[in-house]
């Protein structure tokens, strides 16, 4: 038997149903739920439909899945599908089953009372409905404002220590006073020289060979002429060599080419120069000696050299290196007392530029316990900017830096001061810097693991999975609150650094 299908939309009614319903001119009809949507659900709704197809001598049949619509149906005596590939002829009733016109009309009579006490009870379960609605909904907003709290209120601080390593770096910088702006390890560079002037005094350390006592013996005098003469105190005589003696004691000479006397002798100059042998001495000096003749019939005795404090070439250039390094202090005092805050002299980068005067006032060899030096000379120095070395040191560390390793803040160590090697066309400034770094973590990824769990897990989580100096330290505010928060974004991830 021919069936005719009528697919329901989710607005209609009994009317609209109807309406769709009277253009039907097969004897079955199927009517179709939509999915969505609540379409004829009440029993009344569904026998008034059923009426109507009644009244045009149709069966009616049902495809819905609305469990409401369903029970409905099956008390209605109404065929229900659960496809229309379902639907053949022994699913429908038979004729004989079908309803009587007697009862339709029948029916007709108590549906007028139905409908109105339908309409009561409807009316009713609305009103009840309606109240229940109410409350469900304020329990349901009160439930969802909890839960929005829940999820937005907590919050929690993660403190970290990593693990740190220092890395220790021997670097050479170029100090190049024809540049501008860092180059390489290139850093420029200006002189600054000052005029300075000192003298010191340092005590000597050589020793010279001196003669410390005199030679001493007997002269004799002989007389060449025929008058009494007279010889002084410190009538000198002297040997071929020239050692020069003179006479102790005064003596009177009787006249007479025969006539001779004796006196006491002593030599000049102290030490071993005047032992001579006998008859060494031969002249005597001045007018004298034209008229007397003098020798020494023994040996002139007594002569002794010693060592006494003088000046050596050692005492002169330990002296000169003593005065020049005190010269090059006053010097970079000078200089660095005109440098800006970032500025620092090079050291041993000075050096004299020029040479005004130097005098000592003794020369070697000759005796004295104090050597004095004065200089005045113009000493140079190299200047540089300490954020140029910074620069050339965060450069090196960059590029030595392995992957999944970071430099720690503020951790660069420049320990100053270094020193300059002087090559042969340039000065290079090596120094000795250090840096820390850690192991890198992705941020997102330990909130994304921390969120929802309770502050043991955290902390065992973090001690685990990370390679820390000290305990994890967490915070989770409200102070009560058991957990950390489900929202990534209200998890705060600091490092030791930052907090200090």
């Amino acid at each position: 038997m021919k069936v005719q299908i009528i697919n329901l939309d989710p607005n209609d009614d009994v009317s609209s149903a109807r309406d769709k319903l009277s253009w039907v001119k097969s004897p079955r009809v199927i009517l179709v739920w939509p999915e969505q949507g609540s379409v004829l659900t009440s029993r009344l709704d569904l026998m008034l439909v059923q009426r109507f197809v009644h009244a045009h001598g149709m069966q009616l049949g049902l495809v819905t899945f609305d469990s409401d619509v369903r029970r409905h149906a099956k008390s209605l005596a109404i065929p229900i599908f659960s496809s229309l590939d379902q639907q053949n002829e022994e699913a429908w009733p038979s004729e004989k089953e079908a309803m009587p016109l007697e009862r339709r009309e029948l029916l007709t009579e108590d549906l007028a009372t139905s409908r109105h006490q339908e309409q009561v009870n409807h009316s009713r379960i609305t009103e009840r409905w309606q109240r229940v609605l109410r409350i469900g909904s304020l329990a349901l907003a009160l439930t969802a404002m909890a839960a929005l709290l829940c999820v937005i209120v907590p919050a929690a601080e993660v403190l970290l220590t990593p693990e740190t390593v220092t890395k220790d770096r021997t670097i050479q910088i170029l100090l190049d006073p024809e540049i501008e702006n860092v180059q390489g390890n290139h850093i420029p560079t200006r002189e600054v020289s000052v005029h300075v002037i000192d003298s010191m005094r340092k005590p000597t350390t050589g020793t010279v060979n001196i003669g410390i006592q005199a030679a001493h013996g007997i002269v004799v005098f002989n007389n060449l002429t025929l008058e009494e003469l007279s010889i002084p105190i410190g009538t000198a005589v002297r040997t071929a060599d020239g050692v020069r003696f003179t006479t102790l004691e005064k003596a009177e000479l009787a006249g007479g080419l025969d006539s001779f006397c004796a006196v006491e002798g002593v030599a000049d100059e102290p030490g071993k120069a005047g032992n001579v042998a006998a008859q060494a001495i031969i002249a005597v000096d001045g007018a004298l000696g034209l008229k007397v003749t003098a020798t020494n019939p023994d040996a002139m005795t007594g002569g002794v050299n010693g060592k006494v404090n003088g000046v050596s070439f050692r005492d002169r250039f330990n002296l000169r290196q003593a005065l020049l390094d005190s010269l090059y202090k006053q010097a970079a005092a000078e200089i660095e007392a005109g440098l800006s805050p970032n500025e620092h002299l090079a050291p041993g980068s000075m050096r004299v530029m020029q040479t005004y005067s130097e005098q000592y006032n003794y020369q070697p060899g000759e005796v004295t316990e104090v050597l004095e030096l004065t200089l005045d000379i113009e000493i140079a120095g190299l200047v540089y900017d300490d954020m140029d070395v910074q620069q050339v040191a965060i450069q090196t560390f960059n590029e030595e830096l392995e992957s999944g390793w970071a430099k720690v803040p503020e951790s660069l160590r420049i320990n100053q001061p270094g020193q300059v090697l002087e090559l042969a066309d340039s000065s290079v400034y090596e120094v000795e810097v250090s840096q820390g770094v850690y192991q890198t973590v992705s941020e997102e990824r330990l909130r994304r693991d921390l969120r929802g769990h309770s502050l043991d897990e955290a902390s065992f989580y973090l001690s685990k999975s990370l390679e820390l100096a000290l305990p994890p330290k967490i915070q989770i505010m409200p102070a009560l609150w058991p957990r950390m928060p489900l929202v990534e974004a209200r998890i705060r991830i600091e490092w030791d650094w930052e907090n200090k």
